[in-house]
């Protein structure tokens, strides 16, 4: 009964709060693309996830005769860094595009070419 009714609250907590982050990821990452200084807001909402998720780990934890509080905390933990990564690896994406594109510019237009040799008269 009761400890039934404990999970089913559980698990449907946890499955609301991974549709809704699964369902803007894609937005979130683009978002830090187009403006890096927006970490600042998904840290916030990474933040807010966190303590959501933590009312499952708080029912769990109230039951004494559960042994799961460990495995759900390490679980809940992996899944919001995993999460993060996903989100947050487009920020060397995007350092690494800008710096190969003026990397690219710099040797178009600003190198120029040197000499395959130099005439010995020229180093003195």
């Amino acid at each position: 009964g009761e400890k039934a009714l404990n999970t089913i609250t559980t698990v449907s907590d946890a499955s609301y709060a991974w549709s809704v982050k699964d369902s803007i990821r894609d937005a979130l990452r683009t978002r830090v693309q187009q403006d890096p200084f927006a970490c600042s807001k998904v840290r916030s909402l990474l933040l807010k996830l966190r303590s959501v998720l933590e009312m499952p780990l708080m029912r769990i934890s109230s039951d004494e005769r559960s042994e799961d509080v460990d495995a759900c905390s390490k679980f809940y933990s992996e899944e919001i860094t995993s999460y993060a990564s996903t989100i947050l690896t487009v920020i060397p994406e995007s350092v690494f595009k800008i710096l190969d594109d003026k990397v690219a510019s710099l040797r178009t237009s600003e190198l120029t070419n040197l000499p395959a040799t130099i005439k010995k008269q020229e180093l003195i």
